[in-house]
């Protein structure tokens, strides 16, 4: 589990590192924790952070508060889990447009801290993520985050709403790795994630980021099968 604490108060830093890696030891879990002075300076690592589980937010920092931290990256679609730390509980309400998971009143204790970590890891086990290798990198990409995948010759161009991945695999390797009824191929070189079609007509279909993708003829029948189902299973 990748965690960042952005907190400008190094005895709470501190203790809070220290309470996460005693509930990691104590649970058997995996954490790598990364530590942050500023909203600015978290915001500067920002390709570093890209792919954290969990992020511990000073309401009450300087310059860039944590509610524009957090605001700032829910309007960048980052699906990170946030905790708020603060010192009153005047403060505990404003970051509820944010999806905060919890709340915690320093100074923090081991038990609520452990409260905390129990919630971030119950949600994260039943997230599920596509391991992208591009040429420089492995990208832990989150499927709902995953708009369309398509062929350009040898490679595979996977589009999220931030970003867009480069990995030398096949259309048939990508969805054979994935195995979720969320993605479904609609062209012989290109699968789009059912959670992100807005329209399906007889040639082509519009996906939540305003593109337009042709359907192939051979897929029109599953495609509008596995749509409408999708979407009656939802209300």
């Amino acid at each position: 589990m990748k965690i960042a604490i952005c907190e400008d108060e190094v005895i709470c830093t501190d203790t809070l590192e220290t309470h996460i890696r005693k509930w990691a030891s104590d649970n058997g879990v995996w954490v790598e924790v990364f530590t942050y002075e500023s909203a600015e300076q978290f915001l500067f690592y920002m390709n570093e952070n890209a792919d954290t589980d969990l992020l511990f937010l000073d309401i009450k920092l300087g310059g860039i508060n944590g509610v524009e931290l957090a605001q700032k990256l829910r309007s960048m679609k980052h699906t990170v889990q946030i905790v708020f730390t603060t010192n009153s509980e005047k403060y505990v309400y404003e970051g509820y447009n944010v999806s905060a998971l919890n709340y915690l009143i320093k100074p923090i204790s081991y038990d609520k801290l452990c409260i905390a970590m129990n919630q971030a890891k119950e949600t994260i086990d039943k997230r599920k993520f596509y391991l992208c290798k591009t040429s420089d990198s492995i990208v832990k990409i989150p499927y709902e985050d995953i708009i369309i995948i398509e062929m350009d010759s040898h490679n595979a161009v996977i589009t999220t709403n931030t970003d867009k991945y480069i990995t030398r695999r096949t259309l048939a390797e990508i969805l054979g790795s994935l195995q979720d009824e969320i993605f479904i191929q609609c062209h012989r070189s290109c699968a789009v994630n059912i959670q992100h079609i807005y329209s399906i007509s007889k040639k082509n279909l519009s996906l939540s980021n305003d593109m337009v993708v042709d359907i192939g003829r051979k897929y029109i029948k599953e495609l509008n099968d596995r749509f409408i189902k999708y979407n009656r299973n939802r209300r």
